[in-house]
């Protein structure tokens, strides 16, 4: 075995083993006992940030989904679907046991964005340690970036979907001591197609956790269900694509055109970076997408340096390169050339944002660490918590009616 090759083994085996002995001695009754405090924290953090999104009135898509639509009160709504999704059932279930209030509506978001938010700190709990999974918990449940998703009804596909598919992630890794885990694990991968198709990543996220925590040479055969299953949604997704791209063209009023991956991927992705660390400019369409020529330059150096971060933290820290993959794996099926999606839409990074927090939360936990800078630390990521939490409060007026 070459120098090179031991080294390898030696950085990335000890995290394996790591990980593993947490996974093995893990006890939900004993975890739950030791975090509740810190779950009812990120309770009330989630129902601080979007209390005042409760008495909104439906909104854009959900006029026609909802308020406009006959068919929600029949049972054969479900069904006349091109696919039975999360979403169409709760449309359908929440009408008939209360009609259309928008309230109601809305709670089914904030529940799976709590949902989310609380897997989230119990699967990073595991992954790192409760510290960082905390730091990632706080920003996770009152980033504005997040609030599309969550204030708007019909954002729900997609904090369905992301709650589907971290559990997936969680009872896969769980599965390490109960094997029956592993059966949940492929339902819930199955819900979250249901839920949305963004959720066809999720194989890959998979194999980016094996690469990153575990062990690729022990783990791959447990990975081949998993792109079964997502190769089969694939091909039907595909199969679909030119309904999405007539949607386009009849509903929003796009002709279809075939993207340049060059222009389009550098500007998503800075562009989400942006909204992520500063944001300002959030809005339901950002459909004007246009730059200065230096703006553009400026933003594509941008994304080589975020794509040369990605690539040297896999040799010097699988952490941040787990988080960083993990952002741009989960945009991937918007990263697409052919025009079926808008270039940036604040839903679309609702999961893979995690990714950027898990990174930030690393640095944050790495600097708390040094003594004279531990009292500091705390006091400002307080306030970034309450500055988070503001811009969210203010958001939720945006969606408050048309």
């Amino acid at each position: 075995m070459s120098k090179r090759r031991k080294k390898e083994v030696l950085k990335v085996k000890p995290v394996a083993n790591e990980l593993e002995d947490r996974i093995k001695s893990f006890n939900f009754r004993i975890w739950l006992k030791k975090y509740w405090k810190v779950l009812l924290v990120l309770t009330l953090l989630v129902c601080i940030a979007y209390a005042n999104s409760l008495g909104s009135d439906f909104v854009s898509d959900d006029t026609r989904s909802i308020v406009r639509n006959p068919e929600l009160d029949k049972p054969s709504y479900i069904f006349n679907q091109s696919k039975i999704t999360i979403h169409s059932l709760f449309l359908f279930i929440i009408n008939k046991i209360v009609g259309r209030i928008p309230l109601f509506f809305r709670l089914v978001n904030i529940s799976f964005h709590l949902g989310v938010v609380l897997i989230t700190f119990l699967l990073f709990s595991l992954l790192i340690d409760s510290k960082v999974a905390f730091f990632i918990a706080c920003i996770l449940a009152v980033h504005p970036i997040q609030t599309e998703s969550v204030s708007w009804i019909s954002g729900a596909p997609y904090t369905q979907y992301s709650f589907f598919l971290l559990l997936a992630l969680l009872t896969y890794i769980l599965s390490v001591k109960n094997k029956k885990l592993f059966l949940i694990s492929i339902i819930s991968f199955i819900l979250s197609l249901q839920s949305h198709d963004m959720a066809v990543v999720l194989p890959l996220i998979f194999f980016l956790f094996v690469i990153s925590f575990g062990d690729i040479r022990k783990n791959w055969k447990s990975l081949i269900p998993f792109f079964v299953i997502s190769i089969i949604f694939g091909l039907i997704l595909v199969g679909n694509s030119m309904q999405r791209i007539e949607t386009f063209q009849t509903d929003f009023y796009q002709q279809a055109q075939i993207l340049n991956p060059l222009i389009q991927i550098p500007i998503a992705i800075t562009s989400y970076l942006e909204l992520i660390f500063w944001p300002k400019g959030l809005t339901l369409y950002h459909s004007e997408m246009s730059f200065s020529q230096s703006e553009y330059i400026l933003r594509f150096i941008i994304f080589i340096i975020f794509l040369g971060i990605i690539v040297y933290s896999l040799k010097r820290s699988r952490r941040i390169f787990f988080g960083l993959s993990f952002f741009v794996i989960t945009l991937l099926p918007t990263l697409t050339p052919l025009g079926i999606t808008w270039i940036v839409a604040e839903r679309y990074v609702y999961l893979g944002a995690i990714g950027i927090f898990m990174v930030v939360a690393l640095g944050i936990k790495r600097l708390s660490e040094i003594r004279y800078l531990k009292i500091a630390i705390r006091i400002i990521f307080s306030l970034i918590i309450m500055a988070l939490l503001t811009r969210t409060v203010i958001r939720n007026i945006d969606w408050k009616n048309e």
